[in-house]
């Protein structure tokens, strides 16, 4: 059985599998509301750059009209998630009027995700075996 790849993300004692929308720290899940999740990839998969409040807002809600209180609610589940408590935790920083940073380093990988299904097999029937060659004669047809 094949073996689909998707990407994830690891970050502090934290795991980030996308695909499989599973959020793990040492191994235990984390629970997460789907939006909450959705930010928190967005977050993960810009690490390191600021990304607009109007940004996570569109690939969050995808251009629903949502206010920025949404948006809040879900940086702070997030963040408490995370235990990010500003204490020695620190994952994400607000960049005031603007919007959110990432901070910390993430490792992606290439890692194994759910099986594929098993695709039909298709019965292969040998081909039938060429007839024998007949017997070669000499010249003087012997």
């Amino acid at each position: 059985m094949a073996l689909e790849k998707s990407l994830s993300y690891s970050f502090g004692p934290f795991r980030l599998e996308p695909p499989a929308r599973r959020l793990t720290r040492d191994g235990e899940s984390v629970a997460l509301t789907a939006r909450a999740f959705d930010t928190l990839v967005v977050l993960v998969e810009n690490q390191g750059r600021v990304v607009t409040k109007e940004e996570l807002i569109r690939s969050v809600w995808n251009d629903a009209f949502v206010e920025e209180n949404n948006l809040n609610q879900a940086i702070s589940a997030v963040r408490r998630a995370l235990h990010d408590d500003g204490n020695g935790n620190r994952f994400i920083e607000t960049v005031p009027r603007r919007g959110y940073t990432f901070v910390v380093p993430v490792l992606e990988e290439l890692a194994p995700h759910l099986p594929m299904p098993a695709t039909p097999q298709t019965r292969l029937v040998p081909a039938p075996a060429p007839p024998p060659a007949a017997p070669r004669r000499g010249m003087d047809g012997r």
